[in-house]
């Protein structure tokens, strides 16, 4: 287990999104199938080694640059010989995921847009000698909409991770809050308590020197006085009671 949370399964703090983005896997791999040229294996190995440098870049480490840009250039080898330019979103979605700080995500943002900027160059200069056909795919407005979803694609995935980071921070700093008002009122209560009880006691205190005095000399008030002795005792029972 210990070894497929460290190689295999992403951190667990990133929750199910890093898995959602491996279903399009399925894509490449089908347009792969069978794998019954030389061509396809070299191109299956280096889709393989792209998702397993994806996967661990999400382990927020000292080796990350490594990984990001590891994509990078595997997106660029990847376009220049299946036309696979959609695998630079899994890497926009990712580093606008990690957290990261604004000049780190500013660095690996401009790496991102000159991989995509020389992978598409790339795809023009072939729709333009007809090595792709531009038709054959989805289209012109197709294809626009693809470019405009790549372009903004880590910008919005930065701004859905501020958007839930801050609502975490927002969630700790309300429990952290509601722990300061709780332990306030354990302590209002703590002097309260103290307060009363100590009352209660300077009050039994007296009241039974009173009667101690009280039985030599007049012993007919000595149950009128411990009668009043039980009044405190009742009424810090009826105090607690109300706690």
């Amino acid at each position: 287990m210990k070894f497929l949370q460290k190689y295999i399964l992403f951190p667990k703090r990133f929750g199910f999104y890093p898995y959602f983005w491996l279903i399009w896997i399925i894509f490449p791999i089908t347009s792969l199938w069978p794998f019954d040229t030389a061509h396809k294996l070299v191109t299956a190995g280096l889709l393989a080694i792209f998702i397993w440098v994806y996967r661990n870049g999400y382990s927020v480490t000292k080796s990350l640059p490594i990984w990001i840009y590891g994509q990078y250039l595997l997106c660029v080898i990847l376009t220049v010989t299946d036309a696979w330019v959609y695998l630079t979103l899994f890497t926009a979605w990712e580093i606008g995921s990690l957290p990261i700080s604004k000049p780190k995500f500013r660095q690996y943002l401009i790496g991102y847009y000159v991989t995509l900027g020389a992978c598409l160059l790339w795809l023009a200069i072939q729709v333009q000698s007809n090595f792709f056909s531009w038709e054959s795919s989805s289209g012109v407005g197709g294809g626009i909409v693809m470019i405009l979803f790549e372009l903004f694609s880590p910008l919005a995935a930065k701004s859905i991770s501020n958007s839930y980071r801050r609502r975490e921070e927002l969630r700790a700093q309300n429990s952290r809050y509601a722990d300061v008002i709780k332990r306030g009122e354990r302590e209002r209560i703590a002097r309260d308590l103290h307060d009363t009880l100590g009352q209660s006691f300077s009050t039994i205190t007296i009241k039974a020197e009173l009667a101690s005095k009280l039985l030599e000399k007049k012993p007919e008030q000595v149950a009128s006085e411990l009668k009043k002795l039980q009044q405190p005792r009742e009424t810090t029972c009826n105090w607690f009671g109300k706690l």
